[in-house]
């Protein structure tokens, strides 16, 4: 007699990965293969948008970034007043 084929379990987790800027969700999907054994995973990726801290270069990102904090005039000011 023929055995019933068991039913596959459904993932128990799902991670979703955001890129960091300038990237996308492909170059990213390696890392699936690093942790959480049989989770769902899904590496989108950012619409493209002129970034400001970059001088309005357009590239894939989550969000306009004004400024960095290591290279914006308000980090220096603070820091030269310091001394």
């Amino acid at each position: 007699m023929e055995q019933p084929v068991a039913a596959t379990a459904a993932p128990s987790r799902f991670v979703l990965w955001l890129h960091g800027l300038g990237d996308n969700g492909r170059a990213n999907e390696p890392v699936a293969g690093y942790a959480f054994a049989g989770a769902r995973w899904a590496f989108p990726t950012a619409p493209t948008a002129p970034v400001t801290c970059n001088r309005g270069a357009r590239m894939p990102s989550w969000f306009d970034i004004h400024d960095t904090p290591i290279t914006s005039i308000c980090h220096l000011i603070r820091c030269y007043s310091k001394m």
